[in-house]
């Protein structure tokens, strides 16, 4: 059971799909990846698409958590807050309600394959 659940504010909306449409489980297993490469541009764009998803779906937290993220690898943060700042936004999309904690260990495990 989670602690909070994140919820767009426009999911009544027929023409925007579903959260477990928005493929989560895969930007999080991408997120980790990134992050224990220490691949900060790539971690960057990632963090800024998904930004923008945040915001087409109506998910502000997660727009804001990512925006973070964004600006601290930007104006040179220090590593520790990068870190923590994305594990605060792994947590967020974690808390999606539709989200499948098993779809990421899957595409987690398709991604160590392909290396």
């Amino acid at each position: 059971m989670r602690a909070r659940s994140v919820s767009a504010h426009r999911s009544d909306d027929p023409l925007l799909p579903q959260p477990g449409k928005l493929a989560l489980e895969a930007q999080v297993a991408q997120l980790k990846t990134l992050l224990d490469q220490e691949a900060l541009g790539e971690l960057r764009n990632a963090a800024h698409q998904i930004k923008g998803t945040g915001g087409v779906y109506g998910f502000g937290t997660l727009t804001d958590a990512a925006a973070k993220v964004e600006a601290h690898i930007d104006g040179a943060g220090q590593a520790e807050q990068i870190a923590a700042d994305v594990r605060s936004l792994i947590e967020l999309m974690r808390a999606v309600e539709g989200y499948a904690k098993e779809k990421e260990l899957m595409t987690g495990a398709v991604q160590e394959d392909r290396s």
